[in-house]
């Protein structure tokens, strides 16, 4: 069998794709090996097939069956045409040899195809995979935190140098109370405002440390995002705290406390 003659049987493909007895697939290595054309040819049908499996199971506007006709394209050069057996003579035959190269190409095709496709998913499963992994982590991560959180305030709240300072309701909210626990070695206050009703909108609570005589206010912080189900803040104050208030104010807070808006007060020493 001549060169061409093997590339028109569609032997090449079948051998690129592994389908060839072990004899047979023996003895093309050894002609491929020895022949620089025929090694050409094996390269040129590896990245035909691969280009068009790559289309075939990636492009969103193109069926599969045109992917088909494509390599018969490519892997069908002039010479494939209609023919005729004698030169001179105006009789033509179909290359029957060649549809035994086509038929291969395409089962090579769907071959690679199916590779390809087998690829994404394993890709997207083990993309899917990473996702829920590092979901996982991260949930594992915040229920350390809160529990690490959780057990730091239980620790504060239960110390011998924490002081639980009651904050009653003032005039504009008299039903209000809220509870402040003032650890002095840790220079931590922890606020259980669930006491209070929500801020309206734009407004936020502020928590103010009291020097009574004269009367100096510090702001130790913002009751931020407060509502029944987030009711616990943990501030810090190194003051020399002689009274604890909390006072409505603008988003943002205020440099000094708008008394009209005194929601709670309560001394240190009560």
């Amino acid at each position: 069998m001549t060169n061409e003659e093997l590339i028109s049987s569609g032997e090449l493909e079948l051998y690129v794709a592994g389908l060839l007895p072990d004899k047979r697939n023996q003895e093309i290595t050894e002609r491929i090996g020895q022949d620089e054309s025929l090694r050409k040819e094996v390269e040129d049908i590896e990245n035909v097939v691969m280009r068009l499996a790559g289309e075939a199971t990636t492009s969103k506007n193109q069926e599969f069956s045109e992917v088909l006709k494509k390599i018969v394209t490519d892997r069908v050069s002039a010479d494939t045409k209609v023919r005729a057996l004698d030169t001179g003579s105006k009789q033509k035959t179909f290359p029957f040899a060649k549809v035994a190269g086509w038929a291969a190409a395409a089962v090579l095709l769907i071959l690679f195809g199916i590779q390809f496709q087998n690829n994404s998913e394993i890709t997207e499963s083990l993309n899917a995979n990473v996702e829920k992994k590092e979901a996982l982590k991260d949930s594992l991560q915040k229920q350390t935190f809160e529990l690490n959180y959780n057990e730091n305030l239980l620790a504060t709240l239960t110390s011998e140098n924490t002081k639980l300072i009651e904050l009653a309701g003032q005039e504009i909210s008299p039903d209000s109370k809220v509870r402040a626990y003032w650890n002095t070695v840790q220079n931590k206050v922890i606020i259980d405002a669930k006491g209070l009703p929500e801020a309206p909108e734009n407004m936020v609570y502020q928590v103010w440390s009291l020097k009574l005589d004269p009367l100096t206010p510090t702001g130790i912080g913002l009751l931020e995002n407060y509502n029944s189900s987030n009711a616990l803040f943990v501030l810090d104050n190194s003051n020399a705290s002689e009274a604890f208030g909390i006072t409505l104010e603008p988003a943002g807070g205020s440099e000094t406390p708008t008394l009209e808006q005194l929601y709670v007060l309560g001394t240190t020493n009560s």
